[in-house]
């Protein structure tokens, strides 16, 4: 996956994040997911991300923002 999709560590994932989810899969982020943010600020599971963009969209799942821009 290209590099300008940062990988990050989902301990960045606080207590205070409990109702974040992956706007792809419908599933909570946790603590200790493995997670990608974009340049449109929207963050995803890595999985769920990496799928969304190999075979569906390279358009934001949230906010249709164009990520080959």
């Amino acid at each position: 996956m290209n590099g300008f999709y940062v990988l990050l560590d989902g301990a960045c994932v606080d207590e205070q994040s409990d109702n974040l989810e992956c706007l792809i899969c419908f599933e909570s982020i946790l603590a200790g997911n493995k997670i990608r943010g974009i340049p449109c600020k929207h963050v995803f599971h890595q999985e769920c991300l990496d799928s969304w963009l190999k075979t569906r969209s390279v358009l934001c799942p949230t906010c249709r923002y164009n990520l080959l821009e």
